[in-house]
C-alpha cells in the first residue's frame, strides 16, 4: 500500500470532507478582510511628489495625468476624493466607490472617513462620466451640496467637485451649481 503524504502547511487541502489544518495568522487575517467589503474595496494612495493645487484646473490635470487617463475608458463611474494638507498639498487619493454605468452610491460619511484618519485640513470629490460628457447631473449637484454640508460639520471643507469625462472636466463651483459662496 502507497505511503500517504502529509500536507504541508502551505497547501489547501483539496479533499472534500477533510478537516483543513488549523488556520495560520495570515489566513485568518484574509478571512477577516473578506469578511468586510466595504474595506477591501476602499483605495487610498500616497501622493509621493510634491503637488499643490490652487483651482480647479490644477486639480483636473492632476486627474486627467494620474487617475481618469484619456487612454483608460471606464465603463463605470468611480468616485475619487483627493486629501489635501493646510497647505493645500494633495496627500492622498482615495477610490471611494466604483458604481454602475450611471450612478454611484455613497454616505457622506464615507467621504471623510479617510480624511478624518490621516486629519486631512480639507478635500476634493471627482467622479467620471463613462458616457463621456461631463456635464453633471442633478444627482451630482445633491452629492456635492449633501458632502459639504458634512464637512462644514466636521470642519474639513469640500474644495470642489469636478466631473470628468473624455478628457474635459466640469467644476461644480464654478458653474456655480454648488458650494456657492464658501
Amino acid at each position: 500500500m502507497p505511503r500517504r503524504r502529509e500536507h504541508s502547511p502551505y497547501q489547501l487541502p483539496l479533499e472534500l470532507g477533510r478537516p483543513a489544518h488549523e488556520p495560520t495568522s495570515v489566513y485568518r487575517a484574509l478571512l477577516e478582510n473578506l469578511a468586510t467589503p466595504q474595506e477591501t474595496s476602499r483605495f487610498v494612495r500616497v501622493v509621493p511628489e510634491e503637488v499643490v493645487v490652487r483651482s480647479p484646473a490644477d486639480a483636473a490635470a492632476h486627474l486627467l495625468r494620474r487617475i481618469f487617463t484619456p487612454l483608460e475608458q471606464l465603463d463605470q463611474e468611480e468616485l475619487w476624493v483627493l486629501l489635501f494638507s493646510t497647505r493645500q498639498r494633495l496627500t492622498h487619493e482615495v477610490l471611494l466607490y466604483r458604481g454602475t454605468l450611471d450612478s454611484v452610491p455613497i454616505r457622506p460619511a464615507e467621504a471623510f472617513k479617510e480624511a478624518v484618519r490621516v486629519n486631512a485640513a480639507a478635500i476634493l470629490l471627482a467622479h467620471n462620466h463613462p458616457s463621456g460628457d461631463p456635464a453633471p447631473s442633478s444627482q451630482d449637484v445633491q452629492l456635492t451640496e449633501v458632502v459639504g454640508q458634512a464637512g462644514r460639520l466636521l470642519s474639513i471643507p469640500l474644495l470642489d467637485h469636478l466631473v470628468i469625462g473624455h478628457g474635459r472636466w466640469v467644476s461644480l463651483r464654478e458653474q456655480g451649481l454648488a458650494l456657492k459662496g464658501r
